[in-house]
């Protein structure tokens, strides 16, 4: 899966807005404009990017190991 991809899977997950910002270390408000579309996973910086893919894998391995 591309990286954009698995950002937006995180995004459509249904773990909260706050918990995705203090979990991963990206601002609240940054992770609200992505899931209302008012900010592009495009535009993110690579540093943004990393958090939150890093979270997700994080997610999903602890997802697996349930």
């Amino acid at each position: 899966m591309k990286i954009k991809d698995e950002i937006q899977a995180l995004l459509n997950t249904d773990i909260s807005t706050s918990k995705i910002a203090k979990d991963s270390g990206v601002s609240q408000p940054a992770i609200t404009y992505l899931r209302h579309g008012q900010r592009s996973i495009d535009r993110l910086s690579v540093d943004t990017a990393q958090k939150l893919l890093d979270y997700w894998e994080q997610v999903k391995r602890s997802t697996l190991q349930k």
